[in-house]
Order: structure tokens, then sequence, then C-alpha cells
């Protein structure tokens, strides 16, 4: 309906207007109309939008009802889901351009603006409603009364359980007050957390690790400020003579603790007057006396860990010697960290739990147990990815077992450093460790029981197994030698137990290890496993012998003939010359470190050796009263001392003979079967069998 008019006349009285009752039924015409159709949707608080694009039909709509609420026009920099956060990103003089806010920046957060009324696209012009409850949201995950969050790409995060922390911003949306995956509601009320130097009475600048907030009163602000680590104390160390009283630098405000020779002294064992302190416990000469303070006077304090002041048990200690009967025996972890004390022995009495610490060894700590049948140590709690026991020096170890997934790390620096253990077990261990850059590694009379093995790496001088006893976890590995290793490695009157899928030693054939520097000497493997892999007993760099299980190490040689045919043509030029003689021989299969052609041995070993050289031979001649002779040469050369006359007297009938040479042999000399005939007749080597074997030192 068009609005309808009230016509008043053209003056007043003048009879032309309308009359009341019709000027009042045109008022209630247009009120009717206004209340029955336009305002209907309209309810306390609504955001109203009138659309008066027909002046005289107007559109009037509201939103968001009962907030009493803001809402923001604005312009969108990217495509923009309904219920989604936004900040303000940019302006274009007549827009407020806003992006996808996210809590992990500053400049992505602080500027939150609100949620997104309506899905829009990029330039779309839409609303942001900053104020008020918004709905149509899925809010299926939340609680009713949940705290909302701003998270990353304009999502949301409801619930104080999901509440973001550093290094996330803190934003605070608003609260859920209908939950429902398509007509959820949230009340916006957007808050930025702030950071801490935006507190009006805190001022930091340029702050650095380790710093801390401290407040300065002449400026009524809180401001950052580096102070010394550890805790202010004075520091003072007396040797007994014969006065039980010391005489401190200053006085006294209270006192901390007082050792003698590293045991502190409980209260009632001192006291103290103005700079005086007295110790009640008899001392005696040459007793060591540290004294911690914190003195009246201001600026004459050091500062000390509580390491370094746990350290003065074992530092002011003569005997340098520690028994280790319980936990708090040995020195306070600090961060999971117990430091023992280099040049100091710790002898421990029983099984020692580390609860979840580890120990990290100074230069030449000993650890020494009373037997490792009953003495001990492990950590529970502590990560299995985590080594028991780390150190970068020299570190002696005897009678004692350790348990933990991972036991060692050792790394020392190749020169100075060296591992010398006796007596020591590894019980249930996933691995012994790695030890890697020692000038030695000694390991007598211990056993690896139900373990994994060693690692080796680096630069290790000798490492060397007695009298061991080697029972492989499933699956793992006793002995391992990495590609990366330089080292040689003695295993002499040792047992291996390796079962099937279990592997005794794995010596990579990459490893830097000199000639039969890789020994294996009377050493027993059994349980089916892989005893051995990588370099094996034909390598120049290994030595194994009196093992079982395994094959040794040998060097011979053994070349042969059967039924010959080929004769050596003489001839007139060699009359009583030597020639090597001719056929085709065959070698044996178990010869070791050497080579075989027809009729020569040539030696591969890496060392200058003493050998034996046996032949036996029948010859012939198709001419009879022959006089014919056989010997050994070497590198061409022939051994007067091994030449054997053989007389034929009747033609084209074997002879048998025999003879035999010691010489020493370097790598790739050869030896060949030498004949020579008085006469031109030609000359056959029937059958010949020569054998070269190593003579024992």
């Amino acid at each position: 309906m068009a609005q309808q008019i009230v016509n008043v006349g053209a003056a007043a009285n003048d009879g032309t207007g309308d009359t009341l009752r019709l000027s009042q039924q045109k008022a209630n015409a247009n009120f009717t109309e206004l209340y029955g159709s336009k305002l209907d949707s309209v309810v306390a608080g609504a955001n109203i939008t009138v659309d008066n694009t027909d002046p005289l039909n107007p559109i009037i709509e509201s939103t968001g009802g009962g907030g009493g609420g803001t809402q923001t026009q604005v312009k969108l920099s990217e495509n923009i889901s309904k219920g989604q956060a936004v900040y303000i990103s940019d302006a274009n003089g007549t827009n407020i351009i806003v992006s996808k806010a996210s809590n992990a920046t500053e400049a992505t957060s602080s500027k939150t603006l609100g949620l997104l009324e309506t899905t829009g696209v990029t330039n779309d012009i839409v609303n942001v409603i900053t104020f008020d409850l918004l709905d149509g949201l899925d809010t299926s995950t939340a609680t009713v009364g949940d705290p909302v969050w701003l998270g990353t790409s304009g999502n949301l995060i409801f619930g104080l359980a999901s509440k973001p922390v550093a290094p996330a911003h803190l934003v605070y949306i608003g609260v859920v007050s209908r939950v429902s995956a398509t007509v959820g509601e949230i009340f916006i009320n957007v808050q930025n957390g702030f950071e801490l130097k935006e507190i009006h009475d805190v001022l930091i600048a340029s702050p650095a690790n380790d710093e801390v907030l401290t407040y300065e009163s002449s400026t009524s602000l809180w401001k950052n400020k580096a102070i010394a680590s550890g805790v202010p104390f004075t520091r003072q160390e007396f040797s007994y003579t014969s006065s039980q009283d010391f005489t401190l630098s200053n006085t006294p405000s209270a006192i901390y603790a007082v050792f003698v020779n590293g045991q502190e002294l409980n209260s009632s064992q001192y006291s103290f007057v103005t700079t005086t302190l007295t110790i009640a416990d008899t001392l005696e000469s040459g007793d060591k006396i540290n004294i911690l303070y914190t003195p009246t006077v201001s600026g004459v304090l050091d500062y000390y860990t509580k390491a370094e002041i746990d350290a003065f048990d074992y530092e002011s200690n003569h005997a340098e010697f520690i028994e280790v009967n319980e936990l708090s025996d040995l020195p306070s972890a600090v961060s999971g960290v117990i430091t023992l004390v280099g040049g100091y022995t710790y002898l421990f009495l029983k099984h020692i739990d580390l609860l979840g610490s580890r120990l990290v060894c100074g230069q030449d700590t000993v650890i020494v147990g009373w037997s490792s049948e009953n003495c001990s140590i492990s950590s529970t709690g502590l990560s299995g990815a985590t080594a028991l026991v780390t150190s970068v020096y020299s570190l002696p170890i005897r009678n004692i077992s350790f348990t933990h997934d991972l036991v060692f790390n050792l790394d020392g620096d190749g020169t100075t450093t060296a591992l010398d253990w006796f007596g020591v077990n590894l019980l249930n261990c996933a691995s012994a460790g790695t030890i890697k850059d020692y000038t030695n590694f000694v390991f007598g009379d211990g056993a690896l029981l139900n373990s994994g093995g060693f690692i080796f790496d680096g630069t290790i001088g000798t490492i060397a197994f007695s009298n061991s006893l080697f029972d492989t976890a499933s699956t793992k590995t006793a002995i391992t030698v990495l590609s990366t290793c330089t080292i040689s490695l003695r295993i002499i009157y040792s047992s291996f137990v390796v079962l099937s899928g279990e592997t005794g030693v794995n010596f990579n054939s990459s490893a830097t290890v000199g000639d039969e520097k890789y020994i294996l000497d009377t050493v027993n493997f059994s349980g089916g496993g892989t005893y051995t892999t990588g370099l094996t007993h034909t390598s120049n760099k290994a030595l194994f012998s009196n093992c079982v299980g395994i094959t040794n190490t040998s060097t011979r040689g053994f070349m042969y003939m059967v039924n010959n045919t080929t004769d050596t043509a003489i001839g007139l030029p060699n009359v009583n010359v030597w020639v090597k003689a001719d056929g085709t021989t065959t070698a044996n299969a178990n010869n070791s470190k050497y080579t075989h052609t027809s009729n020569r041995l040539t030696y591969t070993g890496a060392f200058s050796t003493s050998f034996q050289v046996s032949v036996n031979c029948n010859v012939r001649s198709g001419s009879p009263s022959q006089v014919i002779s056989v010997g050994v040469a070497k590198n061409g050369t022939i051994l007067s001392e091994s030449e054997m006359t053989i007389r034929a007297d009747i033609s084209n009938q074997e002879y048998p003979g025999s003879t035999a040479a010691q010489i020493d042999l370097t790598a790739n000399d050869y030896i060949e079967i030498f004949v020579k005939n008085t006469s031109t007749s030609s000359l056959r080597i029937a059958d010949l069998n020569v054998s070269i074997t190593k003579i024992p030192v």
C-alpha cells in the first residue's frame, strides 16, 4: 500500500480538508502497514537495516537480535567463510580491508576485528560482527559457556583446555551460547591478550637469554636485567692446625653450610659469633674446612650453582674416594645430570638406581664395585635413547654391572684417553653403546648378558677383549666395527653364544685396520647364529687361530698333476739347463693366501714368512739312461739346495722322486717346479704334487 496522506485543506476551517474520521482512518492504515509487514522481524536490541531503493516500499530487516550489538562494513582481501575471525590488514580510503586472523604472529592477531557475518569472496563488501550474538555457526565440538579463542587461518578454538599458549598469541573472541552443528551461536566480544612488554609499568629493552625481570624503584618500572647465575654466597676455605675457631672475612647474616673433608656438618656441630665460626667436632691436623655463608656486607658475594655447592663435598675431601651406599652419596643431579668429579674413585657398595638421572664423568673418574654380582647401576625413568654413562675422558671401571637400554656414550680425544675395564657386566641392555676415539680399550673378565653389544667408531689404537662371555640378545650384535673406524681388534680366550638372528662380530670390510690386526685367538662360537660377518679369515687383515665354530686363518698352497702327457722339450740349447716343467697343474680348493696358475703358486700374504716346500713326482723320458734333475724355483731362479737327481734307465718308464726346501716369501713371490736333463732328450713329469706350508714360529 502506498502511503495515505491526510488532506488538511488550504486554510484552517475552510471545509476543504478530510474529515476527522477519514484522517484517523488514513493514519491507522499507515501504521497497520508499518507494524503489520515492515517490523515483524525486528526484536529488541536488533541491528536494523533499511533498504530504501523503492521509497514507496522500503524493506526493513534486522540481524543478531537481542545484543544491542555493533557491526562494521568491510571489504575482503581473500575468500572468507561466515564465522571466521578477521583482522584489519589494509584500507583503500573508502573501505576497511580485512584478512583471516591468526594467533601465529603479533601482526595477524593484535588487530583482530571480529567474526564475518556472511561468507564472501575477494573484494566482496560484507559485515563483521564486533560485539553481538552471531548465529548459524558450527559449535558442535564446544560446550555452552566455553570461551572462544583465535586459532590460525581465521579458525576458532573452543574451551579452556585448548587455550593457546606461547608462542601462540592469546586473543579472546567470545563465548559459546548455543551448541549446534548448524545453528550454533557465539556472543562476540573480542579482547586481545597483552604481551608482557605491553604492560604499562614494564619496560623491556633488547631482551637476552637468562635475564630476569626486576623492579627498579627509581623509575617505578619493572626492567629486564642480567644477574649472575647460581646462589649468592661467600666461600672461605681453611686448613686446621690447632684452633677450632675460624675467623671469617665478613660477619655472616646466615651460614649456609660447613664442610669438613667433604662431609657437611649439621647446625649443631658448629656455631658463630660475629666473624668467628667455631666447630665443636674434633678436628685433625690438615683437615680441610669449607664455609659457605651470606655476609651482612654487600658486594662480596660469589655465585655458586647447586652442582658447585655439592662438589665441595668432594673437592675438599683428602681421600678422593667416595663410598656410594645410596643415591644421596653421589653429587645431586642438575637437570637430570649427576656429574662425577674428575680424579675421584666412586666405590659402589650395592645396586644404585639413579631414578631418571645419568652419569657424566670427569677427567680420570674411576667407577668401582665390590662385585659385579651384587653392585650395579641403573636409572629408572631415564629415556632408553639417552646414555646412562657419558665421558670424554679416560674412564677405568672395575667389578660392577650396568642395566639400561643404552649404557655408554664415550668419545675420547684419540691421543691421551684410554679405557681399562675389568669384571664389567652388561645385563639386559639393548646396546652397550658407542666407544669412539680412544688410544686403547681393554676389557677383561667381563660379560655381555642378554644384551646388544659395543659399537666402535673413530680412531682406537687397540681394542682387546679377553676371558669374556658374549651372550647376545635377540637380533643384536655383540661387537660392531663401523666403516669409519680405524682400529686393531684382539679377542682371546672368550666365548660367544650367538643364536639364530644374532651376530657375534660385525667387522665392516671398509674399516681401516692393519694386516693381521683383526685377531681372534682361542675363541669359541656356538648357538647357530651369524658368528662373524664383514672381514673373513681369508683377508690379510684377519688372523683367526685356535677358534671353534669358525674357519681359522691358514697360509698354504698346493698344486698337482696326475697322468700328465705333456713333455718338457730339452734340445741342444738346454742340455743341463734348468727349465720350467711343462704340464697343466690343478690348485687345491683349500688354498689360502696363494693364487695359482699352471705350475705356479704365488704368495699373497701380508708379511714375509718362512715356508716349507715339499715336492713329490714321477718322471720319465722317451730315451734310456737319462739323468734327470727336479728342483724348486723361486721367482724363476732355481734353489740349488732343492735339486733332486733321478736316473731313468729304461725309456718311457716312470721313476719316483721327491725334494723339499725352506724359503722366505714376501707378497707376490712365486714358486715353480723346474727340470733339467744331461742330454737333449725330452722328459716328462707324469705325476706331481707340490705343498707349501707356513713354518710355525
